[in-house]
């Protein structure tokens, strides 16, 4: 689904003031595209985690 498409269906399926909590909510992310993200090696992994 394309961006505007989802803000339809999601305007379609919630009430007014959790549709604006919703797009409050989404449009204040830092990482949602990865182009925003300032690395390129991908995300931290601790040496305790398994492979």
């Amino acid at each position: 689904l394309q961006e505007k498409h989802v803000i339809q269906l999601m305007r379609r399926s919630m009430t007014t003031s959790s549709f604006k909590m919703w797009r409050k909510r989404v449009t204040a992310r830092n990482t949602k595209h990865l182009r925003k993200r300032n690395f390129t090696a991908g995300r931290f992994k601790s040496n305790n985690q398994k492979n």
